[in-house]
C-alpha cells in the first residue's frame, strides 16, 4: 500500500506542472525539480533524466520514476514521495548508488507452470512460451501480420488507445497472471474490482496453429440507475484468445458480450487486442479496442466513446496492478498478493436514488416548459378551459411519477426499451 501511495503522489506531482504522467520531457523534468526546490544545472538534469529513463528515449513516465525510487524506499521507509524523490535525486547527483538489501540465497526459479496448481492440458497448450531452447526476443521494427478471422472480423474498427510496457517477460506474465490458477488470476482481479461470481476456464486449443481460447464470465449489479430500468444485475461473458505469431511476438484478443442486458447494449461486441513484442526482457504492448456492431443503433457514437475510454482506463488500472504485484512475486513467489474481498450482501442493500432523482427533475423541467408553451398558445386563442385542464393534468402526472415507483409502470418500460 505504501508503494501505491507513493505512486499516486508522484503522478499528482507530475500533473501539477502540467505534464503527462505517461510521458514527460527533460525540460518538464527540470520544472518538476524546481517544484520540489531542487535547483541544479541543465547538464545534471539531463544526466538524472537519462538514469531514470529506462527506454533511453525522449520521454520518461511516472512508472519509471517509481521504479527508480524503489531500491531506495527501504533506506528511507518513512519518507513521503516528495521528500523521497528529492533525497534520492540528490544522492544520485552526488554519485552514490542505491543500497543493497541482504537477502538469503534462493534457488533460481524458472518460469514454468506449477503442475500442482495448473491443469496438465493447460500446461501443454502454453508450453511453447516456457521452452528455453526458443528465443523469446523479437526485433523492435517487427510488424504483426494480419490475424483477423471470423471471431475478429474486418468490420470491427480497432483504434490504438495506448502503448505501455510490462516489466516482465511474456512467460512471467503467463506464469503469474495468465493462467486459471496462477498467483493473481483474472478471477482475483475481478473480485478486487467488485464484480460477482467470476469464473474462468483453462486454456484450450493450439496457440501456434490457430488460437488458444478460454472463457471468462462474471456479473455486476448496477446501483446508480433509475428504478424503472428492468435489469439491474448483468452477466458478462468474455472470450480470451491467444495466438503465437513468432518467438517474442504474441497477440491477445478479448471479446466481451452481455448475456442479459438492455437491447441497445446487446447490439454489439466489445473487442480488445494486445499486440505483445518482447524486447530486452520486457513486453512492449500496443493496446487497441473497438466495437463490432451486430445491428444499427442510434446510440452508436456515445456507446463507442464510453466503452473505448472506459475500457482503456480499466486496462491501465490492470497493468499498474500486475506490475506492482510482479515486483513482489519475483522476490518472493510464495507471497499472497490476493487481497481479501468483502462479502457484500447486495440483495438486501437499497439502491441509491441520485440518478433517478436527476432524471425525474429533468423530466419535470422539460414537461413544465412544454406545458407552459402550450398554455400560452391556447390562452392566446381564448381556449382557457382546455389550457387549465392540461395544467391540472400535468400536476397530477408529475405528482404520480414522484410518488409511484416507475418500475411498476410496464408501459414506461416498453417505451424505454
Amino acid at each position: 500500500m505504501a508503494n501505491i501511495k507513493v505512486r499516486d503522489e508522484i503522478i499528482h506531482l507530475v500533473q501539477t506542472i502540467g505534464a503527462d504522467p505517461e510521458g514527460f520531457t527533460a525540460q518538464e523534468f527540470r520544472t518538476l525539480l524546481l517544484k520540489i526546490n531542487m535547483g541544479i544545472s541543465k547538464g545534471a538534469t539531463q544526466k538524472l533524466f537519462a538514469k531514470i529513463n529506462g527506454n533511453e528515449d525522449a520521454y520518461c513516465s511516472a512508472g519509471e520514476v517509481l521504479n527508480f525510487l524503489r531500491p531506495w524506499k527501504y533506506e528511507y521507509p518513512h519518507f513521503g514521495a516528495y521528500k523521497l524523490l528529492k533525497e534520492v535525486l540528490m544522492q544520485t547527483y552526488l554519485g552514490r548508488t542505491p543500497p543493497t538489501r541482504k537477502r538469503k540465497k534462493r534457488k533460481k526459479i524458472r518460469p514454468v507452470l506449477n503442475q500442482d496448481r495448473n491443469d496438465a492440458k493447460e500446461l501443454a497448450v502454453l508450453q511453447v512460451f516456457f521452452d528455453d531452447s526458443i528465443s523469446s526476443e523479437v526485433d523492435f521494427a517487427f510488424e504483426f501480420p494480419d490475424y483477423r478471422d471470423s471471431f475478429l472480423p474486418a468490420t470491427c474498427e480497432l483504434e490504438v488507445q495506448q502503448y505501455f510496457t510490462l516489466p516482465m517477460k511474456f512467460s512471467d506474465f503467463l506464469h503469474y497472471f495468465g493462467t486459471s490458477n496462477c498467483a493473481y488470476s483474472a478471477v482475483d482481479h475481478t473480485r478486487m474490482a467488485g464484480f460477482d461470481d467470476p469464473n474462468i476456464s483453462c486454456w484450450e486449443g493450439d496457440v501456434m496453429g490457430d488460437w488458444a481460447t478460454r472463457c471468462f464470465s462474471c456479473s455486476t449489479t448496477f446501483e446508480n440507475v433509475p428504478s424503472f430500468v428492468p435489469i439491474r444485475t448483468t452477466k458478462l461473458k468474455i472470450y480470451h484468445r491467444m495466438k503465437y505469431i513468432q518467438p517474442g511476438a504474441t497477440v491477445l484478443h478479448f471479446r466481451t458480450e452481455l448475456v442479459n442486458g438492455p437491447s441497445f447494449l446487446k447490439a454489439q461486441y466489445y473487442h480488445e487486442v494486445w499486440e505483445v513484442k518482447e524486447i530486452f526482457g520486457k513486453c512492449r504492448v500496443t493496446y487497441k479496442n473497438g466495437l463490432e456492431w451486430l445491428q444499427k443503433s442510434w446510440f452508436a457514437q456515445p456507446l463507442k466513446s464510453c466503452a473505448c475510454s472506459g475500457g482503456a482506463e480499466a486496462m491501465l488500472y490492470y497493468v499498474q496492478t500486475i506490475s506492482e504485484k510482479y515486483h513482489i512475486l519475483k522476490h518472493d513467489p510464495s507471497q499472497n498478493v490476493c487481497l481479501p474481498h468483502p462479502n457484500i450482501d447486495r440483495s438486501n442493500r437499497p439502491p441509491q436514488k441520485k440518478t433517478r432523482n436527476k432524471l425525474l427533475a429533468a423530466y419535470a423541467s422539460f414537461t413544465l416548459f412544454s406545458f407552459v408553451c402550450v398554455f400560452i398558445i391556447l390562452t392566446y386563442f381564448n381556449i382557457q378551459f382546455i389550457s387549465i385542464s392540461l395544467l391540472i393534468s400535468y400536476i397530477l402526472i408529475t405528482a404520480a411519477i414522484y410518488k409511484i415507483n416507475p418500475s411498476i409502470l410496464s408501459t414506461l418500460q416498453k417505451m424505454m426499451f
